[in-house]
């Protein structure tokens, strides 16, 4: 997220979400999503799945990993194989949030640096001191090193 000019960053928090679905398959450590999911591999990551009716109800995995071409969620062995009657609740994050925070020490390290060269650049212009100036210069500077 860029900031608008003016206002101040914050952190957003997570919000969860969570998708029902029956699975199309399933085997001793895998589960078959419904048609319509992600299509993104890895999207599911870290997901908590719990299968809630038909075969395997009750049992409750983390997805360490998904192939969105097959919508195939790996997890730690079942005691019972899920299988095209086994009804799920996927609950978790957006993966954008997940992506944003592993890229955020790089974010950070930018926006430092950005920021040094804005304040230069702002410090040098008609209204030097003026925040808003310093702002903007930044927020320009920061764009241009994500992009």
């Amino acid at each position: 997220m860029i900031p608008t000019p003016g206002k101040r960053p914050t952190d957003y928090k997570l919000m969860a979400t969570t998708l029902l679905g029956t699975a199309t398959a399933g085997a001793a450590a895998t589960i078959t999503l419904a048609v319509g999911s992600s299509a993104t591999n890895d999207h599911y990551i870290g997901w908590k799945i719990t299968l809630t009716g038909g075969t395997g109800a009750g049992q409750v995995r983390t997805v360490t990993d998904y192939v969105g071409g097959t919508r195939r969620c790996t997890v730690a062995a079942w005691d019972d194989s899920p299988d095209n009657t086994t009804t799920y609740s996927l609950e978790g994050g957006p993966s954008l949030w997940r992506d944003y925070y592993r890229a955020l020490p790089a974010v950070r390290k930018a926006e430092l640096k950005t920021f040094r060269k804005a304040r230069r650049r702002a410090d040098t212009g008609a209204l030097k001191g003026n925040p808003q100036v310093l702002w903007n210069a930044w927020i320009s500077q920061l764009s241009d090193a994500l992009s």
